[in-house]
């Protein structure tokens, strides 16, 4: 009988503490502030337009993938970590064929610095079209 009560006792300890382990541990939830996590934007004739994924204090911005093409004429497109370059491409990468590049575990930007994803003016009365899936947290 006094083995049974033990045992009772331990297995109700044991739930506790696991119980309250897991209420110990912050909740991590991905955010994105101002943005939604996957936005697509068109520029006007010849011009650069570029997506910003916001990093407030204490966050990370992560890039997972673009996709970006221009109605006519070619384009770059670069990414930056806090103002400083991470990544470009070469000057005509991006045609009037939709080109995609991914980062399958994200290309991560500094803490609290935001990732501008910019794709260059396509020229004359061209149109580009970016579309970039990220988030922060």
């Amino acid at each position: 009988m006094r083995h049974g009560r033990c045992w009772g006792i331990l297995v109700g300890l044991g739930l506790c503490l696991s119980a309250a382990a897991a209420g110990a541990q912050p909740q991590m939830l991905p955010t994105q502030a101002q943005n939604s996590k996957n936005q697509e934007v068109t520029s006007t004739a010849n011009a650069a337009v570029s997506v910003t994924l916001t990093a407030p204090t204490g966050t990370r911005a992560h890039l997972y993938a673009f996709a970006a093409r221009c109605s006519a004429g070619t384009a770059a497109v670069t990414i930056a970590d806090g103002g400083t370059t991470i990544w470009s491409s070469s000057a005509a990468l991006i045609s009037t064929t939709t080109t995609a590049v991914t980062w399958p575990l994200g290309l991560v930007g500094g803490r609290g610095q935001n990732l501008v994803v910019t794709l260059g003016a396509c020229g004359g009365t061209a149109l580009g079209t970016l579309s970039v899936q990220g988030d922060v947290f």
